[in-house]
């Protein structure tokens, strides 16, 4: 069936009626998260029902983007929550899940396929799935717990989300499934999905995507599965790729630190590696910023790190960046952070990645599997 045919008067007519509610709850939603609301966040899914929508003008609608056609690769939550709320306007609930589902490749950003590639177990992607979660919005809070032999992936609204939870929930609980189902587990005996959604047909026809239990109406959106589970191993893990997708994540809650003054430091160390090509020192950085060695050493404590630690983090997170880029040499690399030879280099790329820098060119990458 085409498109034009999903979205015939009628048919929309009805679906605005019933879904007035939802926006009116998205409108609540962006008010409650106060500035949270202006955090950037990937367009990964919408701009995959953008492309299958063919980009109509009522895409943008209501949110604070101009012109027409592709979206830019990263949006405020807001615009985000918006477009979502168009989007379902027009296609409905039940296709909106559905294509998440079954059609998106990978829908949660541009880190989780490396991650989600290979990490070592499925314990180890759902926990990177989790940060992602965490990372990309602010309106609700993944978790992994224990408690018995049962682990948890749990979710929880940061602020009140009324019927937007049901369907984001759903949204990020398809992500941990998918996880989860990849790894060929029975999945109709052990996994239970609970859902805030209200028993109705549309939370039935939704459930037919899944092959595993659902409660819906639970208090909380959640999955439960056996705790040996966490320990299936990934066929095709690969550690060198694991830590690079590690610091890509680590980086960027980096970038969300709270502190106005730690991330000023960030910065400027970032600044002189790019433009002088050399690690900054903590008296060079006392100089330039008017700040004292000594009370930015009592900064940084506070935040839990040190000087070293941020000139170390920048320079492993432009290296993951560099050493996928053939046009650079690898002495054009060790230059650009800081390296006054190669030898140093080498021994600090191995230090954060496992692998020299040669061989990860080579693609003698360190794949291993586990038994």
């Amino acid at each position: 069936m085409s498109l034009t045919e999903r979205s015939t008067p009628q048919r929309k007519n009805s679906n605005i009626q019933r879904l007035s509610s939802f926006r009116t709850h998205v409108n609540h939603t962006i008010a409650n998260l106060g500035l949270v609301a202006e955090n950037s966040v990937p367009t990964v899914i919408l701009g995959h029902f953008g492309e299958w929508l063919e980009w109509p003008d009522w895409l943008r609608d209501g949110t604070s983007l101009s012109g027409s056609g592709p979206l830019p690769p990263f949006i405020s939550l807001a615009d985000d929550l918006n477009i979502t709320a168009n989007i379902i306007e027009h296609v409905g609930e039940d296709q909106f899940l559905k294509r998440i589902m079954q059609e998106v490749h990978q829908p949660t950003g541009p880190f989780a396929e490396l991650s989600f590639a290979n990490a070592p177990t499925l314990g180890h992607a759902l926990e990177a799935l989790v940060r992602l979660i965490n990372l990309n919005g602010g309106h609700l809070r993944a978790s992994l717990e224990k408690t018995g032999a049962i682990l948890h992936f749990n979710l929880e609204d940061v602020v009140p989300l009324g019927r937007t939870s049901d369907l984001l929930g759903l949204t990020k609980l398809i992500y941990a499934y998918r996880l989860i189902a990849s790894s060929k587990f029975d999945l109709s005996q052990d996994l239970v999905l609970n859902s805030t959604y209200p028993n109705n047909r549309h939370a039935r026809a939704i459930g037919t995507l899944f092959q595993c239990k659902i409660v819906t109406g639970a208090p909380a959106n959640g999955l439960l599965m056996p705790l040996h589970w966490a320990d299936k191993a990934n066929i095709s893990f690969n550690d060198s790729l694991w830590k690079l997708a590690n610091e890509q994540i680590a980086h960027a809650e980096r970038e969300r630190s709270p502190s106005a003054a730690l991330m000023e430091i960030r910065v400027k160390v970032a600044q002189i590696l790019s433009d002088r090509h050399r690690a900054p020192r903590l008296k060079q950085m006392a100089a330039e910023t008017g700040v004292s060695p000594r009370t930015i050493t009592r900064l940084l404590a506070a935040q839990g790190t040190s000087f070293h630690e941020i000139v170390e983090q920048e320079r492993r997170y432009r290296a993951s960046k560099l050493i996928n880029d053939p046009s650079l040499s690898l002495q054009t690399i060790a230059t650009s952070l800081g390296f006054t030879d190669m030898s140093s280099f080498g021994r600090s790329f191995r230090l954060w990645f496992g692998q020299t820098p040669g061989r990860f060119r080579n693609g003698e990458r360190g794949a291993s599997t586990i038994s």
